[in-house]
């Protein structure tokens, strides 16, 4: 009796500071988006830089979730943490430099974040403590808060996307983060709009559109092209001929110069044009490839030539500790799978896509499941998934990024959902 007792107590301390802290990371992520402003502003007004901050804040609220609950991935987490810090503890003693090691850290963060966030939301999914409404409400309110921040960008408050006063970032520092997470959250809406008739569908698209033109990001362009011309397709993977592929392929016919039209119209209201050229002017020389990569190739090259000269077996299986190959190169890549590479090694680029090419042939598989509620949001993250693959691959942005990483954690964790969850 007196054990039971004291179990009951045990319960009644521990359910109210679990709820409480579920609550408080729920919340903030929820409203991620608004801590990127604040963000914005601590630097831009004040010259703080509370963004590592932010990172390490996310990164303990999810450890101690996970630690306060029965659940095995904390091992799993600080197995990640120590095979993708191998070599930055090793390079603190070779390299002796504490900043790099600092640098490192924060680099390691971003990967970090990415599973802790995907195994915190799996555990609340497989234990109904969140469904699909939470999902709903987390992509809905960061798809107002950037709707909100770019178009005050158009209007000339916050900063610019490029030099010359090209696109607009609103009031975020990364804009090219911001731009990936558009692009996931265009996948997922468009996904839900293609059910709801081809006028709201056309709505949201040039919505997104000209937002993709205000960020003025090449892959998100291309990446929200590939959102529709993939939708139809995806939705009848499993059916022959579809009655009204004809009908869908000239809406998709239609859908495409309309909103190309409608873009170039409001570039040439804000003078866009000429501000484009003279950005384009300082590839004059250089090969189609280098400005479609922005000089990435350039710096990849680079980043290849050091490796080749300076990495040995165990650099070639764990990296080259991020801060200190940062000091010899540079100019990021900004291309992830090489960028990993480089810093984690062929078994931190393993792990990483391992994960990710899992999760979303699991997304595919659950195309059976089309006329369901959920359907549209399995449907939302594999096209999510393989845009971000390719971006990763040819952009970056993807991996490399502390916001798209939890937006990527959080969401992947939707394919644990079952149809009846609502919370």
């Amino acid at each position: 009796m007196i054990k039971s007792s004291s179990d009951d107590s045990i319960n009644i301390i521990n359910v109210p500071y679990e709820l409480v802290l579920r609550l408080f990371i729920n919340f903030n992520i929820t409203y991620i988006i608004f801590s990127e402003t604040l963000i914005w502003l601590s630097f831009t007004h004040f010259q703080l830089s509370i963004s590592p901050l932010h990172k390490i804040f996310l990164l303990i609220l999810f450890v101690l979730y996970l630690v306060s609950v029965p659940s095995r991935k904390t091992v799993q987490i600080l197995v990640l943490f120590i095979t993708l810090s191998t070599s930055t503890i090793i390079g603190v003693f070779y390299f002796k430099s504490i900043e790099s090691f600092l640098a490192s850290f924060a680099d390691i963060l971003r990967l970090l974040l990415l599973f802790t966030s995907f195994y915190y939301f799996k555990y609340l999914v497989d234990k109904k403590k969140i469904g699909i409404n939470f999902f709903s409400r987390f992509i809905w309110v960061s798809f107002y808060l950037i709707s909100i921040n770019l178009l005050l960008g158009a209007l000339g408050f916050g900063n610019e996307q490029r030099s010359f006063g090209i696109g607009t970032r609103g009031f975020f520092n990364a804009g090219n983060d911001i731009a990936t997470v558009t692009l996931i959250l265009a996948a997922f809406i468009l996904s839900e709009k293609y059910e709801k008739g081809w006028k709201i569908f056309l709505l949201y698209f040039i919505h997104f559109f000209f937002l993709a033109y205000l960020l003025n990001t090449k892959a998100t362009l291309i990446g929200l092209l590939i959102i529709v011309l993939i939708l139809p397709v995806y939705g009848n993977v499993k059916s022959k001929l579809p009655k009204k592929v004809f009908s869908k392929l000239a809406f998709l016919a239609f859908l495409f110069p309309l909103g190309l039209g409608v873009g170039l119209i409001v570039l040439t209201k804000i003078n866009f044009w000429d501000r484009y050229l003279t950005f384009v002017d300082q590839f004059k020389g250089e090969s189609w490839i280098t400005f479609m990569l922005s000089r990435r190739d350039e710096h990849l090259l680079q980043g290849l030539e050091f490796s080749y000269q300076n990495f040995n077996f165990f650099n070639y299986l764990f990296g080259y500790s991020p801060g200190e190959f940062l000091n010899k190169i540079p100019f990021r890549a900004e291309m992830d799978p090489f960028e990993i590479f480089f810093y984690y090694g062929i078994i931190g680029l393993f792990i990483i896509y391992w994960w990710f090419i899992k999760n979303t042939i699991r997304s595919y598989k659950l195309n059976p499941q089309r006329g369901t509620d959920l359907f549209i949001y399995f449907r939302g993250l594999f096209i999510t998934n393989i845009i971000l693959l390719l971006q990763s691959i040819t952009a970056g942005h993807v991996f490399m990024s502390v916001l798209v990483c939890v937006f990527l954690g959080s969401l992947n964790a939707i394919t644990y959902l079952k149809h009846d969850e609502r919370t």
